[in-house]
């Protein structure tokens, strides 16, 4: 129950937006067979990313200059990014570190 409660306000707290909460886009990373797909995309400032998980495993998404991190989240569940700098977001999966992906953010 409390991870679960921890997962609601990160998700909360990384779904909160300043500038362009009524514009923003979505696109979606799948979790799957123990990779992001896609692994490496680019989107615009202020896109939201959400990352689903459709493996059997529990995942989590850590930026690896400490940007963010989620918490666990099973199969069926997703973390949710809205992108609010210009520059390039890498990550990987905390449970699993060999899983990496990138997000290039534009103007």
């Amino acid at each position: 129950m409390m991870r679960r409660i921890l997962f609601a306000i990160t998700v909360l707290a990384a779904t909160i937006s300043t500038a362009h909460a009524a514009d923003e886009q979505a696109v979606e990373i799948v979790i799957q067979e123990h990779a992001f797909h896609p692994a490496a995309l680019t989107v615009h400032k202020g896109t939201k990313v959400v990352w689903i998980n459709r493996d059997e495993y529990p995942h989590s998404i850590e930026g690896l200059s400490s940007q963010f991190h989620s918490p666990d989240f099973e199969t069926g569940e997703s973390f949710t990014l809205i992108t609010d700098h210009v520059g390039k977001i890498s990550y990987q999966c905390g449970v699993h570190p060999l899983m990496k992906g990138s997000i290039e953010v534009t103007q």
